[in-house]
């Protein structure tokens, strides 16, 4: 998981931001919920987006905006964190997937 931190330029003292990474190799369990594929064209191709959710340990913090890049079943997901709901024995967060439409 990757997140967008504020690094500081130590010659310059000028702030950017870069993403760097939070967590590594976490266990966790990715899943479909509703059938919901959103899509649409910007100037190059046609875009779509995927709803997913993610559940895992509740102490792992995942906060709005990250980057969560999950392996299942030998395809990486890159995927972008929303919303988390936390609960006793674990956590939720919705996340999207956006990628361009493959043409047959």
């Amino acid at each position: 998981m990757y997140r967008n931190v504020e690094v500081i330029e130590e010659d310059t003292g000028a702030s950017d931001y870069e993403f760097q990474a939070v967590y590594e190799n976490i266990p966790c369990h990715l899943a479909q919920y509703g059938k919901d594929i959103a899509g649409h064209r910007d100037d190059r191709a046609y875009l779509v987006t995927e709803d997913l959710r993610l559940t895992c340990n509740p102490e792992i913090e995942i906060q709005e905006n990250d980057v969560v890049e999950v392996l299942h079943e030998g395809e990486i997901f890159k995927l972008w964190a929303g919303t988390s709901f936390n609960y006793p024995t674990h956590k939720e967060i919705s996340l999207r997937r956006r990628k361009e439409a493959k043409q047959e």
